[in-house]
């Protein structure tokens, strides 16, 4: 086996460089973004901005390149393109926040559409053997690449390691994270684009079909699509029966079998019109009509979920790919070209054009959130005369877990706008010494204060009264009364053995109690209902830590003497009664004996 030369290896990267510049030169500027944002102390945001924005044009200039290649673009048609996607992104770039996280589901939404453009652009018309064999090559190419990049990645981190522990050079721990952006940015996409064919159009005469992708589809993924969709249509004659509406899991259930089936078909697609392969053509019709129950299942949980809680992001997507299925179902049923070229382009003007306008994701969704905020800010006396105003009357504990969850989510992912009509401009002014992350959640406390209300965080209480979560002020000093042993119990454990004693202490998920037993006989109970009615009252108790005292249940008797400090308390909430699912604890023990 001849390997090949330096010289060979150095002309083929300069080549593809020829080939593709634009898409070269974004890899780079993303990870000298990467490295520069990583070594920077202050505000990154700007370089993290140019790296997402960098990462789109990879893929962005990638489709251009191929559909100019495949359709013979004129020079200047090619040039013209460039330009509008130079502007494109340059327009992205300028639109983004300060904090990228607020723009993260809209840059992953575009991401998808760009990469959704590189499967079918260079094939818009005809060649639908040519546009299978030339996803396929892109997959093999992405797997060879981050195989590649993989393998280096740890061979030169074991070089930089081996230098620092052997030989005695300092090594910034910072290096191994250049290493990782510089490797995954430029080389990862210059292997990549080593093994593109230049003939792209040529493929269309390919016939090279792997045996094991028929055999994988056919043998391992197909069988799996029939056992899901057995699950689902059990599911839908138990909802049916038990008038039961679908539970959460309904929407992952349908998608994994989305998924897995359109990628059975998809490998299988090429061989589907041979004659001993006509069971392809009988599996596509069948899979999609068993789909349909299960969509309307979907749809009929999105629709109650919004009903209660109004729209978000991750409703609308889901809700917009369930119409997408049922349709795409309705196209392959009804349809005798059963083009899967129509997968791709579909989904890629979905992925854009819910991601842009008073009809995308995030409009709608501000719509829906402010409109629920606005009921409940007018029924607790909050918001009068398009003003808000601080409440002297009680709020309920839900109206006040919604009203901060809507507005936390408001103030993180639509920069608060609804409120600058309602409240003073000075509320949202945050000292410029508060760390970037965490002026969000400034802002958030400010504005509730400015209602009347104590803000809730997310990590100690539910966004809505389907739950509660509250953990100790580990900070705080506990009272012990001198115990002589202390164990810890966990809900999910085992029972622990205090000492020598003979007893023992356990959760008890049937009283929802912390008990000390002796044998069989119960020597002491503190039960976690008494710890949560006292916090239900109290509203010092619903910060992100309550405070000890307040996790705390004792009890004494001639047996025992036996302090429990609740670390955590978590579980559901339904008609005012709350029902612990998971609890933590730390019980004191003392033994004592009658009389003493």
């Amino acid at each position: 086996m001849r390997l090949p030369s330096l010289g060979y290896i150095a002309g083929a990267a300069r080549a593809s460089f020829a080939r593709f510049p634009l898409m070269l030169t974004c890899a780079l500027v993303a990870a000298a973004c990467a490295v520069t944002s990583v070594e920077m102390d202050g505000d990154d945001s700007a370089f993290v901005n140019l790296m997402a924005t960098a990462h789109l044009g990879i893929a962005l200039f990638f489709a251009l390149t191929a559909a100019a290649e495949t359709g013979r673009w004129p020079r200047r048609m090619r040039l013209s393109a460039n330009i509008v996607a130079v502007i494109a992104l340059g327009v992205y770039y300028a639109s983004l926040p300060d904090r990228f996280s607020a723009a993260a589901g809209r840059f992953f939404q575009l991401d998808l559409g760009v990469l959704l453009l590189c499967a079918f652009l260079p094939f818009t018309r005809g060649h639908h053997n040519g546009f299978w064999q030339y996803n396929r090559t892109l997959f093999l190419r992405f797997l060879t690449a981050l195989l590649y990049s993989a393998v280096i990645y740890l061979g030169l981190a074991l070089a930089l390691l081996a230098l620092d522990k052997l030989i005695g050079l300092s090594i910034p721990d910072h290096s191994y994270i250049w290493l990782l952006f510089v490797v995954g940015f430029v080389f990862n996409t210059w292997v990549f684009l080593g093994g593109i064919p230049r003939d792209i159009a040529a493929l269309e005469s390919v016939s090279d079909y792997p045996r094991s992708l028929k055999v994988f589809a056919q043998y391992i993924l197909i069988p799996l699509v029939v056992v899901y969709l057995g699950i689902l249509t059990t599911y839908l004659v138990k909802i049916i029966v038990t008038t039961v509406w679908p539970s959460g899991w309904i929407g992952w259930m349908v998608s994994s079998v989305a998924v897995v089936g359109i990628v059975a078909l998809l490998l299988v697609w090429p061989v589907a019109g041979h004659r001993e392969n006509r069971w392809v053509a009988t599996y596509t019709r069948w899979f999609f009509i068993f789909m349909i129950p299960a969509i309307v299942m979907l749809l009929l949980a999105i629709e109650r979920r919004i009903g209660q809680y109004g729209v978000t992001e991750n409703r609308y997507f889901l809700a917009v790919l369930s119409v997408w299925l049922a349709a795409i179902a309705v196209y392959f049923i009804a349809s005798r070209q059963r083009l899967i070229k129509v997968i791709p382009v579909s989904l890629c003007i979905l992925a854009f054009g819910t991601s842009l306008g008073p009809w995308g994701a995030y409009s709608v969704s501000r719509r829906s959130q402010t409109h629920r905020l606005e009921k409940l800010l007018q029924a607790n006396g909050i918001l009068v005369d398009g003003h808000i105003v601080a409440t002297e009357r009680p709020v309920s504990h839900e109206d006040q877990g919604e009203i901060s969850a809507i507005t936390r989510y408001l103030v993180e992912h639509h920069d608060a706008k609804p409120f600058r009509r309602w409240l003073d401009p000075a509320t949202f002014a945050v000292n410029d010494s508060t760390p970037r992350y965490s002026r969000e959640s400034a802002k958030v406390e400010k504005i509730v204060k400015q209602m009347g209300l104590e803000y809730e965080s997310p990590y100690s209480m539910p966004i809505h009264a389907g739950g509660f979560d509250y953990v100790i002020d580990a900070s705080e000093s506990r009272v012990l009364n001198g115990a002589e042993y202390m164990v810890r119990l966990y809900s999910a454990g085992v029972p622990a053995r205090v000492g020598d004693t003979g007893l023992v202490a356990a959760w008890d998920k049937v009283a929802g109690a912390v008990v000390v037993r002796d044998g069989e006989h119960v020597v002491a109970l503190v039960p976690a209902q008494a710890v949560l009615a006292a916090m239900k009252e109290s509203p010092s108790s619903k910060g992100q830590q309550v405070p000890a005292a307040a996790m705390r249940g004792a009890v004494e008797n001639d047996r025992v003497r036996l302090v429990v400090y609740f670390t955590m308390l978590s579980g559901n909430i339904e008609k005012d009664t709350y029902t612990v699912t998971n609890a933590e604890a730390e019980c004191f023990i003392t033994p004592l004996h009658a009389g003493n």
